[in-house]
């Protein structure tokens, strides 16, 4: 199966891979910032929602089992290719989901083909990462955050102006298609591996020496995750916010990691790995609490945006520090720590929903502080040397 080269454009493999991790931001800040106008339509309770968000999770944690061979199988550029495709179609399919049975199942085959598009293009950024010679996760990172953010906002200005998921997430399917067909043509060759350390058709496996990292990598992402699918319902249902004021909490989250992640490379240079570590749990879990305690809008925006700046430039360190840890494969380490978080990522905001339909969203949200303190105690173990940069052979597949 061969997909088009598209629009006659080729991009550096830099600018194409930042245009995927863009992308895929767009498209996921659409979704999370329509979640409740989505969840409106089926009139559910936020248990059910939890239950509901979980199909996504489930759909997420099955492809983890066998997108690596699939990948070793198809080619790393034709994963993103078909993975990105049904993304886009998916995305839609969710907001005209006529049933709670139809939306649970869309939201399966949602994780599935995030999952895959997400280790795909991650898989692909430590590949030009080393073709370049240079440390770009961060910044390719903060693309993602853009695409959130620009995704959020688009979200917000939607639901002022009475414009429904469908067509609104019609609109998002069809740029996501064009950014396809863009990068198509930038996105280096695969690689032919030699070393099989790297096999990708390998299961992913977390070595003991990598534990503490994928601890980390695990706390940071429900952190983060908590405030992908909560935040604007917290500040729509628990505050009588709206849709609108929810869309624009969740905004202030995303600035705030975008800036963080752009500009965290010179504070790890200034004051070293570990302390930003330490600093950055510290003001994620206190901001988070304090803006939970006060009963207001913009106190909870602050809130979210604390955490936000706290937490932006952890994942891509961990991701740092794995690729640099001695006796283990770069790619092995970095999947699996990479693994590590998306399980934080897609496991923590289910769990969250339950423990609110028990109790409240807003004790269920404090409960993120445990894991800000988890980091700061595990903070010792994130090196700040970057990963060693090889030369690779590339082969052609599609």
């Amino acid at each position: 199966m061969r997909f088009p080269t598209g629009l006659g454009i080729v991009p550096g493999p830099r600018f194409a891979i930042s245009s995927l991790f863009l992308m895929l931001g767009l498209l996921a800040g659409s979704w999370f910032t329509r979640i409740p106008a989505v969840m409106a339509k089926h009139d559910l309770d936020t248990g059910q929602i939890g239950l509901l968000l979980l199909c996504f999770s489930l759909g997420a944690l099955t492809i983890f089992q066998v997108i690596g061979r699939v990948i070793a199988r198809l080619g790393n550029s034709r994963v993103i290719d078909i993975a990105g495709t049904a993304m886009c179609g998916f995305l839609v399919l969710l907001a005209v989901a006529w049933s709670p049975l139809m939306l649970a199942f869309t939201l399966f085959v949602t994780g599935l083909a995030f999952g895959s598009l997400n280790v795909a293009i991650n898989t692909k950024a430590v590949t030009i990462e080393k073709h370049l010679g240079t440390r770009i996760m961060g910044s390719l990172h903060g693309c993602f955050t853009a695409g959130m953010l620009a995704g959020s906002l688009l979200a917000s200005l939607a639901a002022r102006a009475g414009i429904g998921p469908a067509p609104h997430f019609t609109v998002m399917a069809v740029f996501g298609f064009a950014v396809l067909a863009f990068a198509r043509g930038g996105l280096l060759a695969d690689r032919v591996t030699t070393d099989p350390r790297d096999d990708p058709g390998r299961r992913v496996v977390l070595p003991r020496s990598l534990w503490p990292l994928g601890a980390l990598a695990f706390c940071a992402s429900v952190s983060e995750g908590a405030m992908y699918d909560w935040s604007a319902l917290y500040v729509d249902r628990s505050l009588d916010g709206g849709e609108s004021t929810g869309a624009l909490a969740f905004a202030a989250f995303s600035l705030a990691v975008l800036v963080g992640r752009f500009g965290g490379d010179r504070l790890v240079d200034q004051i070293g790995a570990a302390n930003v570590v330490r600093l950055g749990s510290a003001v994620a879990g206190a901001g988070l609490l304090a803006g939970l305690l006060v009963d207001s809008i913009p106190a909870a925006v602050g809130g979210f945006a604390a955490l936000g700046l706290g937490v932006s430039v952890l994942t891509p360190l961990f991701y740092s520090a794995a690729g640099s840890r001695e006796g283990v494969s770069s790619a092995q380490a970095v999947a699996a720590v990479a693994t590590c978080g998306m399980l934080g990522l897609l496991a923590g905001p289910p769990l969250l929903g339950n423990l609110a339909d028990i109790t409240s969203l807003r004790l269920a949200l404090a409960m993120v502080a445990i894991p800000c303190v988890t980091m700061i105690l595990l903070a010792s173990n994130v090196e700040s040397r970057p990963a060693a940069m090889p030369s690779a052979s590339p082969v052609t597949t599609a």
